[in-house]
C-alpha cells in the first residue's frame, strides 16, 4: 500500500529501485549546492582591503554555523578521519569557507542530528529490507562527505593553478629580463592572476616576509599543490641559484616546456573526446532524432 501510496506502484524491488534513485538526486544536489558555497568568495571578503574596514568583515556563514555545534572534545569524528588529515585536504583545497578540523566535525555532527529522524521516519514507512537498503548509503555518506567534497575542491583548485601557472612564468620572466630582483618579480607577478595561484604565492610571501628561506617556502607551495609542473619549477630554481646559471635562461626553458606539456595535455583530451561523447550520443541525441524523424511516418500510419 505505502508503494502504491508513494510510487504508484505494487511492486516491493521497483519502490527499492525509486528510493534509492531519489536519494542519490536529492544527495547529488545537495553536494552541488554545498560545493557552490564553499567555492564562491563572499562579497565583504572579496572586496579590496582598502574600502572594507577589518571591523566590517564578515565571517562565512558556513563557519559560524558550526560553531553552534562545536564540542570541547569528539570522539566519533576523529576516529574516521584523524585531524591532521582533514587539515591536511583543508590547506590543500584552500581552506575553503576558513574551516577547520574541529568545524568539519561540528558539521558531520549537524548534518547527523538532522538525519537521525529521517531514519525514524524510513523505518516507520518501509520494511526492515528496503531501511537498511536506503540507510546504509545514508550513514556512508554522511562519515565520508568531507573528504568527497575536499578531494573535489583540491581538484579544481589544481586545475585553476595549472591554467594560470604557464603565463605566470612569461610574466616573471619579462620582469626579471628587465632588471627587477627575482624575489618582487615572482610576488608582483602572482597579483596579476587572481585565483588559486594569487592565493597560494600570497601564503608563499608571508612564509618568505616573516623569515623563511624562499626555497623553502617553495617546497612548501610544491607540497600544496602537488604538480608536477610547479616541482620542476622549483628545483629549476634551486639549481640555478646553486650553479650560478641565469635566470633568464632557466624560466624561458620551463615556460617552453610547461607550454609544451599543456599542447600535449590538450591533443590528448581530443583524441578521447569522441569516446567521451559516445554516451550522450547514444543514449540522447539518437533517440530524440529518431523521435524527430520517425514521429510524423508513425503517426500517419496510425491514423
Amino acid at each position: 500500500m505505502l508503494s502504491s501510496l508513494f510510487f504508484g506502484t505494487n511492486y516491493p524491488w521497483l519502490t527499492i529501485l525509486l528510493s534509492l534513485t531519489l536519494l542519490a538526486g536529492v544527495t547529488f544536489a545537495l553536494f552541488q549546492t554545498l560545493l557552490y558555497y564553499l567555492t564562491r568568495h563572499d562579497f565583504l571578503l572579496s572586496w579590496p582591503q582598502k574600502t572594507v574596514p577589518p571591523s566590517a568583515r564578515r565571517e562565512p556563514w558556513l563557519k559560524k554555523l558550526a560553531k553552534n555545534f562545536q564540542a570541547e572534545r569528539d570522539l566519533l569524528w576523529p576516529l574516521l578521519w584523524p585531524k591532521d588529515v582533514l587539515n591536511s585536504l583543508l590547506t590543500r583545497a584552500g581552506q575553503p569557507q576558513k574551516l577547520a578540523a574541529k568545524d568539519i566535525y561540528a558539521l558531520q555532527r549537524l548534518l547527523l542530528i538532522l538525519v537521525i529522524p529521517v531514519l525514524v521516519l524510513i523505518r516507520l514507512l518501509f520494511s526492515q529490507t528496503t531501511f537498511w537498503l536506503i540507510c546504509l548509503p545514508i550513514i556512508f555518506i554522511l562519515a565520508y562527505w568531507p573528504i568527497f567534497i575536499l578531494k573535489l575542491l583540491t581538484k579544481k583548485r589544481r586545475r585553476d593553478f595549472q591554467y594560470s601557472f604557464n603565463y605566470f612564468i612569461d610574466t616573471v620572466y619579462l620582469l626579471v629580463n628587465a632588471g627587477m630582483n627575482f624575489e618582487k618579480a615572482l610576488f608582483l607577478s602572482a597579483k596579476k592572476f587572481p585565483g588559486a595561484l594569487q592565493e597560494e604565492f600570497l601564503i608563499t610571501e608571508q612564509e618568505f616576509i616573516y623569515g623563511s628561506p624562499l626555497d623553502l617556502a617553495l617546497d612548501n607551495l610544491g607540497q600544496r599543490m602537488d604538480l608536477p609542473e610547479v616541482k620542476k619549477f622549483i628545483t629549476a630554481i634551486k639549481q640555478s641559484a646553486k650553479l650560478g646559471i641565469p635566470l633568464e635562461r632557466v624560466l624561458a626553458l620551463q615556460a617552453e616546456i610547461i607550454m609544451t606539456n599543456r599542447l600535449q595535455r590538450a591533443e590528448e583530451l581530443s583524441r578521447t573526446a569522441a569516446i567521451k561523447i559516445s554516451f550522450p550520443l547514444v543514449f540522447f541525441i539518437f533517440p530524440a532524432l529518431l523521435i524527430l524523424y520517425l514521429a510524423p511516418a508513425i503517426l500517419q500510419f496510425l491514423r
